[in-house]
């Protein structure tokens, strides 16, 4: 008996917490003709800033990229941009490091550019650089 309360407090306990996880469903990779008609954001560009929103909390706020373009399609052709995505991968955030040259699909619409890793896993399938990947 002692052991089946435990085992229930136990189970009572582990569901107290929050569990987040990101699913993403496989989406195939498209050719250029197929994102320009479907005008799926993508870029070519830098990232210039990482700030974090929300506080100490890794599960809070928001990840905010400063993105400079270098190259894009269905977007400015030029420019800075900013790119909200959640804070971390289980809830489906891109993590990206300051200085960092990507290629990116961008979600939303200007000034409101979001950014979430089931758009950005897999899209390339290449190991070049992303320059490279771009060309």
């Amino acid at each position: 008996m002692k052991k089946i309360v435990c085992l229930v407090i136990f189970i009572l306990a582990a569901m107290h917490g929050q569990a987040f996880a990101c699913s993403c469903a496989y989406a195939p990779p498209k050719t250029l003709e197929q994102i320009k008609a479907e005008k799926i954001k993508v870029l070519l560009g830098r990232v210039l800033s990482r700030t974090k929103t929300g506080g100490d909390d890794i599960n809070r706020g928001h990840l905010i990229y400063r993105v400079e373009i270098e190259k894009s399609i269905n977007l400015p052709a030029s420019g800075v941009i900013s790119v909200r995505t959640a804070p971390n991968g289980a809830l489906c955030g891109v993590n990206l490091n300051v200085d960092e040259e990507r290629v990116l699909f961008i979600d939303g619409e200007a000034p409101d550019y979001s950014l979430s890793l089931c758009a950005n896993i897999g899209q390339l399938r290449s190991d070049d650089p992303p320059r490279r990947a771009w060309d």
